[in-house]
């Protein structure tokens, strides 16, 4: 640690070593701005020296979490700092407590979700050419041994890497990391040297915090044992990003065979092909769309993975385990998930309706549902005296009695209380949730299921069964089609 320390003294050798950073690591260029997340405290400062010093275009960008009373003071202190330097800035700010409640994350979590939300936003207005943070080697290590009591995999063990996409927040613009190679203590003696005074952020000595507590009180008794501990695991941490490097191209190949679909809050896989993977292969690729869907959680731990690696082992047709945060594994018929538990599943295999209200079916006439399926009415014209099981052979599409329906008809998803006559039932009811748990309905998609009405009369469960009321029979003279068709969209 004393030679490292040593380096920081000689201000060009400091400079020289960022240069090298920007470019080799984080592969920064000079003509286009760079967006720096700045705090106020040591880290962010000097990376915001240590850009403006060595020639590049840099966009200052502070976030107010109110999380501490003289949070409001850390703004204005960033805000004359880019003036100084010749930066422009941007602000932002939001409740962190409150965000946090509503969306049941910790307070860590809620405050990286909003302030990378803050950042990529400025970064995609302005154009840069990336959104820079002045994580540390110390932070490096401490989010190595954060992920190691969690349990966490070798992915864990890896750590932060100097240039990454966070694709929940763009898919374009990078995160860079240019300071990940610097020990906290450089950075202070930098500033020092540069003249600069950081603000100090009091909630750094709460050891109520995790990260807190591993630097202020785990880190010290592991140096006790070997005092080179900071430096040894820094480099297991490169070691384990680089057998990722090797691993990657394999996991990328088996969870693209794997997956199947995808939407706002889920990642859909095939069942049966997650279930011939060994066991490592599959906790690595729910490991990858859990982070695609929640890439701030940190409590997602081996074990939990393991978890969802064994559903797809299990015979039933349906079942489900808790991950953590909010994440979910469930396999649905042949679909294996790993989704929000506030996401609603669309399977673009069936037809499904997402609007609450109902949607106007007029005769003739045709409604678009969602995952581009369209249902069509269209009246047929008198055709002599029918049997009834000349047709409805087909489940996708039906023949009613028209003198049976009073026009238009609506479409709709199931409520509470539904219920509904099926063909062949001449007294009595069933309900709709009967109804698709005897049709083997996947579960997923129940509560969107099309239902057909005719006033409030459900007369067709669509795809599954029409109702004995509007059914032809001998004294039948007038009728209606319905068709309900998957169109060859592009899901």
């Amino acid at each position: 640690m004393t030679a490292l320390i040593c380096r920081c003294y000689n201000q060009f050798v400091m400079d020289r070593l960022a240069e090298v950073n920007f470019y080799q690591d984080c592969r920064l260029v000079k003509d286009r701005p760079v967006l720096v997340g700045v705090s106020g405290g040591t880290d962010s400062l000097a990376l915001l020296h240590l850009l403006v010093h060595n020639g590049y275009s840099v966009i200052a960008a502070h976030f107010n979490h109110h999380l501490r009373p003289d949070a409001g003071e850390d703004a204005k202190f960033v805000e004359a700092s880019a003036r100084q330097f010749g930066c422009q800035f941007v602000g932002g700010e939001d409740d962190i407590a409150a965000l946090a409640a509503k969306e049941k994350l910790s307070l860590e979590a809620a405050a990286r979700k909003a302030r990378y939300q803050f950042l990529f936003a400025q970064a995609e207005k302005y154009a840069t050419q990336a959104v820079a943070v002045g994580h540390n080697a110390d932070d490096q290590i401490e989010t190595l041994l954060m992920h190691m009591l969690r349990g966490s995999g070798l992915s864990g063990i890896a750590g932060m890497q100097s240039r990454t996409f966070l694709k929940q927040f763009s898919s374009r613009i990078p995160l860079v990391r240019p300071l990940l190679n610097f020990w906290r203590v450089e950075l202070e003696i930098y500033c020092r040297n540069a003249g600069l005074s950081p603000r100090f952020d009091f909630t750094n000595e709460d050891v109520g915090y995790t990260r807190n507590r591993i630097r202020k009180e785990l880190i010290p008794i592991l140096a006790e044992y070997n005092p080179q501990i900071k430096e040894r695991l820094h480099g297991l941490a490169a070691a384990a990003r680089n057998s990722l490097e090797i691993l990657a191209e394999a996991v990328d190949s088996k969870y693209q065979d794997a997956f199947r679909s995808s939407g706002k809050g889920f990642r859909g896989f095939d069942r049966q092909f997650m279930a011939g993977l060994n066991e490592s292969m599959r906790i690595e690729i729910i490991r990858r769309a859990a982070m695609e869907l929640l890439p701030q959680s940190e409590d997602i731990d081996q074990a939990a993975l393991k978890r969802a690696a064994q559903l797809a082992l299990q015979s039933n047709k349906t079942s489900r385990t808790d991950l953590a945060d909010e994440v979910v594994g469930l396999i649905d018929g042949d679909r294996f998930y790993i989704t929000l538990k506030s996401s609603t599943i669309i399977d673009s295999r069936y037809p499904q309706v997402q609007h609450n209200e109902p949607i106007v079916l007029n005769i003739p006439g045709k409604v678009m549902l969602d995952a581009a399926w369209q249902l069509t009415a269209e009246c047929m014209d008198a055709f002599g005296v029918v049997e009834s099981d000349t047709f409805n052979t087909d489940s996708w599409n039906v023949i009613i009695d028209a003198d049976a329906v009073t026009s238009p008809l609506s479409v709709r998803k199931r409520r509470a209380g539904d219920r509904f006559q099926p063909l062949g039932m001449v007294q009595g009811t069933i309900s709709i949730g009967d109804l698709f748990t005897n049709s083997k309905l996947p579960s997923t998609v129940r509560p969107n299921w099309p239902l057909v009405f005719s006033g409030d009369e459900i007369i067709w469960a669509a795809a599954l069964q029409i109702s004995d009321k509007v059914k032809i029979t001998p004294n039948s003279r007038r009728y209606i089609h319905l068709r309900l068709e998957k169109l060859n969209y592009d899901e």
